[in-house]
């Protein structure tokens, strides 16, 4: 399409100016000689005047240049087609990641979360996570460390069920989450990652999408335990009506970090996942914000992937992925923190 699309411009072109020469030469014959025939071919009944061929040269110059554009018109619906075939091939794919046709209903709250023998690989050859056994009780807040590519956000995914364990299980509540509905599971954590997703909407609606139906008092109670308000209502120009632009261009990653934070914590989740969430939030900030995590723990159970010692110290057990097995104690890790 490319080879094509880069032919067509000097051929186009090479068209355009080869009708204007013979148009010009012919026109040309025709004046000077007074004639009316161009090799027996009949072109009018008088002969052309030099004030006839001067106002057929304007009409043909003119209709020239949208002649051009038009014969580019077949290569954008060759492109947008090509373009569609791809999408429809994207919406019409299955997930590999499904509900189970009879969901298994987790009623209440407050559930331990078990992980047994869990294994998982993208390619067969290079396992990501092996033989993983832990036990998280409601309540209890667990930092993962490890170094990159040790398979600690691999782990976060299979708990969220972006992808479904090699072999072993995860369990929340005794219940195999295969075995629990996607919108159930999910709609009991909150995720707060590295990098921050912002729509170009308000601070206000951003941080709303996390829970829609919630007040305004109580968005602006989440930022303050985000530690986001002052800076929304100080360094903003519309508080939280500025439109923070698309993914949060508008604000620095500290901010967009908060952002998300009070989102999370809107939710009231009961499990609540911090991968490198203060990662760009300054010491102090991130002093405040481990405050504010302290007055939470008990109350859900917080998973902390850092290598910040201000939230690892909040942490009752850390473990240590190394090459996606589970190696150091917790008890020697804590002592270290």
């Amino acid at each position: 399409m490319t080879f094509y699309s880069g032919l067509s411009k000097p051929f186009t072109e090479l068209v355009g100016v080869g009708m204007v020469a013979i148009t010009v030469c012919a026109g040309a014959y025709l004046v000077v000689n007074q004639e009316t025939h161009i090799f027996f071919l009949k072109i009018r009944d008088t002969p052309l005047s030099v004030t006839e061929l001067l106002i057929f040269f304007g009409l043909l110059i003119g209709a020239s240049d949208p002649l051009r554009k038009l014969s580019g018109v077949s290569i954008m619906i060759y492109s947008g087609a090509m373009a569609a075939n791809m999408i429809y091939g994207i919406l019409e794919s299955k997930p590999n990641v499904r509900d189970p046709e009879n969901p298994t209903p987790l009623e209440g709250s407050g559930h331990s979360l078990q992980i047994r023998d869990l294994s998982f690989h993208y390619n067969a050859s290079h396992p990501i996570l092996s033989d993983i056994h832990l036990d998280i009780p409601f309540g209890r807040t667990v930092a993962l460390l490890g170094h990159n590519g040790s398979g600690k956000s691999t782990m976060i995914q299979l708990l969220c069920r972006y992808y479904d364990p090699t072999e072993g299980s995860i369990s929340l509540g005794g219940i195999d989450i295969r075995n629990l509905a996607l919108r159930d599971l999910r709609g009991r954590i909150a995720l707060v990652s590295q990098s921050t997703e912002l729509f170009n909407r308000t601070v206000m609606e951003n941080i709303q999408y996390g829970s829609p139906d919630a007040t305004q008092e109580e968005v602006i109670e989440a930022a303050k335990l985000a530690h986001a308000h002052e800076f929304i209502t100080h360094a903003l120009s519309d508080g939280y009506q500025t439109v923070v632009g698309q993914g949060g261009q508008k604000l620095s990653g500290g901010q967009r970090q908060r952002i998300a934070l009070a989102r999370a914590i809107l939710r009231k989740p009961e499990i609540l996942i911090l991968d490198e969430s203060t990662s760009q939030i300054d010491m102090a900030s991130e002093i405040q914000i481990r405050e504010t995590l302290q007055t939470m723990k008990g109350q859900m159970t917080i998973i902390i992937i850092t290598h910040r010692e201000a939230l690892i110290a909040l942490a009752d057990e850390v473990y240590t992925l190394h090459k996606g097995k589970l190696e150091s104690t917790p008890h020697s890790l804590q002592a270290a923190a």
